[in-house]
C-alpha cells in the first residue's frame, strides 16, 4: 500500500508544533502572543495522534497486536525512557543536587506515566494501552460506536469527579474515544462534504470560544471539556482535509513526518541539555 503522503506531512506539523510547546515550557514563553496564538490553533495536536491511530488500525489476535504494540511503542518507551533517565540523572549529579532517590523513578512512572528524564513518553505508553484495548474489545464484538460512547462517559466523569492519579487511567480513556472515532469514521467513508464543512465552521468557532484540555493529565485549562471534545474532532477532521490537501508536496513537512517518532522520543532529553 502506497504510504499516505499527506497524513505524514500532518504528522510533521503536529510533531514540530509539539517540540515547540516544550521549548517554550523549558524557556517559560507559555505566555508569549505566539504561544498563545499557536495553542489556539492547534489546541486537537495530541488527540490527532490517537485518531490517526484508529484510521490505520487493523485488529488481529491478541497475540500480534501485542507483538506489534509491544516492538513500536513498547520498546522505543523503554529504551528512551532509560536514556532520558541516565542523562537527567548525570545533569542533576553535576548540579550536586543528586539524591538516591532520583535513581528509580517509579513515583513518576507510576503517577505520570513517564520518567522526568523523558516526560512526552507517556504517549506511548498510553497508546500501547488503548491498541491492546481496542483490539480486545472489538474482537469480543462490541461495536466501535459504543467504546467511543463509554470511553467519553468515563473520561467526562473523571473530569467531573477531578480524578488525578495516575494520569493513564484518564488519558487512556479520551486516547480510546479518539482512536475509535478515527477508526469508525475512515471505515464508513464518513468524510462527506457536508460533514467537511460543518467541522470547518465548528472549528473557526473555537478560535472565538477556545477550549483546551491537558491531555496527559484530562486538566481542563479553559473552556470547557465537551467543547474541547467536538472542537478537536472538527479540528481533526478539517486538518486531514485542508492541511492534507496544502501540505502533501511539501518535502520538509513529509520527512519531519516520517521521522516523527524519532524526533518525538528524543527532543526532550535534547532539550534538558539545553
Amino acid at each position: 500500500m502506497k504510504r499516505n503522503e499527506s497524513i505524514d506531512s500532518i504528522a510533521g506539523i503536529m510533531i514540530l508544533y509539539m517540540v515547540f510547546t516544550h521549548v517554550c515550557q523549558h524557556y517559560h514563553w507559555e505566555h508569549t502572543t505566539i504561544y498563545i496564538v499557536m495553542e489556539h490553533f492547534l489546541f486537537f495536536f495530541m488527540p490527532w495522534f490517537f485518531f490517526k491511530a484508529g484510521m490505520f488500525f487493523k485488529t488481529g489476535s491478541t497475540n500480534d497486536v501485542l507483538i506489534r504494540s509491544t516492538k513500536r511503542l513498547l520498546k522505543p518507551f523503554v529504551l528512551y525512557s532509560l536514556v532520558g533517565h541516565l542523562c537527567y540523572c548525570f545533569l542533576i549529579y553535576m548540579k550536586g543536587e543528586l539524591v538516591i532517590s532520583e535513581f528509580i523513578p517509579y513515583k513518576s512512572l507510576l503517577l505520570t506515566g513517564s520518567v522526568t528524564g523523558n516526560l512526552p513518553l507517556w504517549f506511548l505508553l498510553t497508546l500501547f494501552g488503548c491498541r491492546v484495548m481496542f483490539n480486545y474489545i472489538l474482537r469480543k464484538n462490541v461495536p466501535a460506536v459504543v467504546v467511543a460512547i463509554v470511553s467519553l462517559a468515563v473520561a467526562c466523569l473523571l473530569h467531573v469527579i477531578g480524578f488525578n492519579y495516575p494520569y493513564y487511567i484518564a488519558n487512556i480513556m479520551t486516547g480510546l474515544f479518539f482512536m475509535s472515532l478515527g477508526y469508525i469514521l475512515a471505515r464508513r467513508n464518513a468524510f462527506t462534504p457536508p460533514i467537511l464543512v460543518l467541522c470547518i465552521v465548528i472549528y473557526v468557532l473555537s478560535l472565538f470560544y477556545p477550549s483546551f484540555v491537558g491531555m496527559r493529565s484530562n486538566h481542563l485549562y479553559y473552556g470547557f471539556y465537551l467543547l474541547w471534545i467536538c472542537y478537536s474532532v472538527c479540528g481533526i477532521i478539517t486538518m486531514n482535509f485542508i492541511g492534507g490537501y496544502l501540505l502533501r508536496k511539501n518535502r520538509f513537512t513529509r520527512t519531519v513526518g516520517k521521522y516523527s517518532m524519532e524526533i518525538y522520543c528524543l527532543h526532550w532529553i535534547v532539550l534538558i541539555f539545553l
